[in-house]
């Protein structure tokens, strides 16, 4: 069974919001920094390497970073984030020129296939 998106996260005024009734559709999305796939997995991203400064989240999630890196959480320690390492380049495109992303998560692994800007396209499993 496909995991259901079942909020989004995004924040207003330095508030972290939880899609309920507090987000606005049609102006806190494009706040959008997070989306809970279920009761524990998280997509989310940031200026961080999380392997080496930590990050919250339940093994199976995964974290974009401004580096242009895909990291997912493969252990209960906050710093148990591996690099993800598929495609020929292992990483998306620094700069976070991407015109179209598509991840499919299920149980401990997931497909990720992204186009960068000129179209190109590229992708693996984790």
């Amino acid at each position: 069974m496909a995991s259901k998106v079942k909020s989004i996260i995004a924040e207003r005024d330095s508030t972290e919001l939880e899609y309920r009734e507090e987000i606005n559709p049609f102006n806190d999305i494009m706040q959008c920094f997070g989306i809970l796939c279920d009761e524990e997995t998280i997509i989310t991203g940031g200026s961080l390497d999380p392997s080496v400064s930590g990050f919250v989240a339940n093994i199976g999630s995964a974290y974009f970073s401004s580096n242009g890196n895909l990291y997912k959480k493969t252990g209960a320690l906050d710093t148990d984030w591996t690099i993800f390492s598929g495609g020929g380049s292992g990483n998306v495109p620094d700069g976070g020129a991407i015109n179209q992303v598509l991840m499919k998560l299920s149980g401990d692994n997931g497909d990720f296939d992204w186009r960068d800007e000129n179209n190109n396209l590229d992708g693996g499993t984790f």
